[in-house]
C-alpha cells in the first residue's frame, strides 16, 4: 500500500503523528501502574493487513498485545474510547488476539471512525458499521480526544513525581524539611511561659503547641537531622 504524506517512523513502523506522541504516553502509564515492562508490543500502525477491513490505512488506529481489561481501561481513559481486546479467532477466521484502538480526534482515522461513533452507540466495533455486538470493554467512556488522554496521564504522573516516598529523598532535603518544620513551629510561638524545659509555649496555646515541638524534634530525631 502507499503510505500517507504524513507518515512518520515510529519504531520501524509507519504512523501518524498522532500515534506517534500518544504511544509513550500510554507506555509510561502502563508501566507506572505495573501493566506493562518494557515497551508496547506493536503489531500495526498504519498498515493494510487483511483482517483489519482498512480501519488501519490512514492513521490513528493501533494494534498490540496489551489485552487485560485494566490497559484497555487506560487506553480509554487516554482518548482511545474505541479500544478492545480482540480475543483469539475474533473475526471466525482465526483473527489473532490483540488489543485494538482508534484515537479519538485523531484527523487521520477516518477509514476507523465509525468505530468510535459505535462505541458510543454502545457497540463493539465490529461488522456493519461497527454493530456486530455489544461493547464488552470497561465503561464508563471517558469521552476524551487522544490530546486530553494524553493531559489526563501526565496529571497522574505528575502527582506520582510530586508524591516520592520520604525514604527516598536525599539526607540533605530531609534534614532541611526538618529543620523548616522546626523554624516555622518556633516562629509562631509567643514566648509568655516557659516550662523549664527550654521550649518556650504560648499560655494560650497550652500543652497542645508543647507537644507539636517535641514531635518535630521527635521527627528531626528520625530522619537524622
Amino acid at each position: 500500500m502507499t503510505l500517507p504524506s504524513y507518515a512518520v517512523d515510529f519504531r520501524g513502523f509507519p504512523a501518524c503523528p498522532c500515534l506517534a506522541v500518544w504511544i509513550p504516553v500510554y507506555e509510561l502509564e502502563l508501566q507506572r501502574r505495573a501493566l506493562l515492562t518494557g515497551p508496547l508490543h506493536i503489531y500495526q500502525l498504519i498498515g493494510g493487513a487483511p483482517d483489519s477491513a482498512g480501519t488501519h490505512t490512514k492513521g490513528g488506529a493501533l494494534d498490540d498485545d496489551r489485552v487485560t481489561e485494566q490497559a484497555i481501561w487506560v487506553a480509554r481513559q487516554m482518548g482511545a474510547d474505541a479500544s478492545w481486546h480482540r480475543r483469539l479467532n475474533w473475526d471466525g477466521q482465526g483473527g489473532m488476539e490483540h488489543a485494538h484502538h482508534v484515537l479519538r480526534g485523531c484527523p487521520h482515522n477516518d477509514p476507523a471512525r465509525y468505530q468510535i461513533t459505535a462505541v458510543d452507540a454502545g457497540f463493539n466495533g465490529l461488522g456493519h458499521l461497527g454493530h456486530a455486538a455489544l461493547d464488552d470493554g470497561p465503561r464508563p467512556l471517558s469521552g476524551r480526544t487522544w490530546r486530553e488522554g494524553i493531559a489526563w496521564a501526565k496529571q497522574l504522573q505528575q502527582q506520582e513525581d510530586d508524591l516520592m516516598v520520604f525514604s527516598e529523598w536525599p539526607a540533605a532535603e530531609k534534614k532541611a524539611l526538618g529543620q523548616f518544620i522546626q523554624d516555622q513551629v518556633r516562629a509562631t510561638l509567643i514566648e509568655t511561659d516557659t516550662n523549664g524545659d527550654g521550649i518556650a509555649v504560648p499560655t494560650h496555646f497550652g500543652s497542645i503547641v508543647k507537644d507539636l515541638v517535641v514531635d518535630v524534634n521527635d521527627i528531626k530525631k528520625k530522619i537524622g537531622a
